[in-house]
């Protein structure tokens, strides 16, 4: 039987409701098979569904918003496929959370790899369409969208490492775990999330501030990664940068788009997304801070109980949600 795809945002809805419920079920201390991954630790407990959550959730509900049609009106087919691709890559990575660390774990993560590359590919082709049409890679809020399409597929690499076991550059199998959490959040969700509400400023004083603060968006991330990888300095730095930049964002979000919403759960919702974004960005400094100066300040548990569950919950799903509504309207 064939399976088909002619209304991709209509799929990635869809895909979004079950991956839901898959999550919540997920949650449920119902039997053992809910223990992901067997021999998980308490550490990585709320990190791995968080990371679940991205896939299942977010990734489906976030191409139901950047669906680009053609010249021709027509949805590219390197879209559809990503669409029709990912509530399977998905399943068979929440599977590879119910098996041990190995190969075989690995190996069932390379559907999301695949469907990454599908995602960053949809991100190349938009870049070449507007490359031909106005001989830049510009306005800024479309190249943030492109950069989230991009990243995502650094997150899903790191993923294979951590299913597989592999501690390259001798980090601990939660730092490893974390990169590739950071490459769906900080590195997919976020800039694509500054890239809609870019669309909604496009003149004025407040563009002059969305401006810087969606070019530090795009390059935080590798930045904070890299920082990690070498040096402190850069760490602590670019992750301040990056916090800063989503700090102006959500002022922007609650005092310039918001009060021209015409959507009451619209304007609900973004202003959910923008709180929390203030909290997720205060505890990611003190903890870059506390890596900076050796004194534990925030711990990884706090960190993914705080930081995360904002991040994921009130950030992420809140300000998907809400521009899914604008849209709508």
């Amino acid at each position: 039987m064939k399976i088909e795809c002619s209304n991709p945002v209509r799929w990635s809805r869809t895909s979004t409701l079950a991956g839901g419920f898959l999550w919540l079920a997920l949650l449920l201390p119902l039997s053992n098979w809910v223990e992901l991954p067997v021999e998980s630790g308490g550490e990585t407990w709320l990190i791995e569904r968080l990371l679940l959550l991205s896939m299942l959730v977010f990734t489906p509900l976030t191409l139901s918003l950047v669906a680009t049609p053609a010249p021709d009106g027509a949805t590219p087919r390197v879209f559809r496929a990503a669409v029709l691709i990912q509530p399977f890559a998905a399943f068979l990575a929440v599977l590879s959370f119910h098996t041990r660390t190995g190969l075989a774990a690995a190996l069932m993560t390379l559907g999301w790899m695949l469907l990454t590359g599908a995602i960053a590919l949809f991100g190349l082709w938009r870049l070449w369409q507007r490359w031909t049409m106005r001989k830049s890679l510009l306005p800024m809020e479309e190249l943030c969208i492109d950069a989230g399409l991009g990243y995502v597929t650094v997150g899903s690499g790191w993923l294979f490492l951590s299913r597989w076991g592999l501690n390259p550059l001798e980090f601990s199998d939660t730092i490893v775990l974390l990169t590739a959490v950071h490459f769906h959040y900080a590195g997919f969700a976020a800039p694509i999330l500054t890239g809609l509400a870019g669309r909604k400023i496009q003149s004025g004083i407040a563009r002059r501030f969305y401006l810087p603060a969606a070019a530090v968006v795009i390059a935080g991330p590798p930045l904070v990664a890299a920082g990690i990888t070498v040096s402190r300095t850069v760490e602590v730095f670019s992750a301040v940068a990056l916090a800063l930049s989503l700090f102006v964002l959500a002022l922007l979000i609650l005092f310039v788009i918001v009060p021209a919403l015409k959507s009451r759960p619209g304007q609900l919702l973004l202003t959910m997304s923008a709180m929390s974004v203030i909290v997720t960005m205060i505890f990611a400094c003190l903890y870059a801070f506390g890596r900076f100066t050796g004194v534990t300040t925030v711990t990884i548990p706090l960190m993914a109980q705080i930081h995360g569950i904002s991040n994921a919950l009130g950030f992420v799903l809140c300000g998907l949600l809400g521009w899914a509504v604008v849209k709508r309207k």
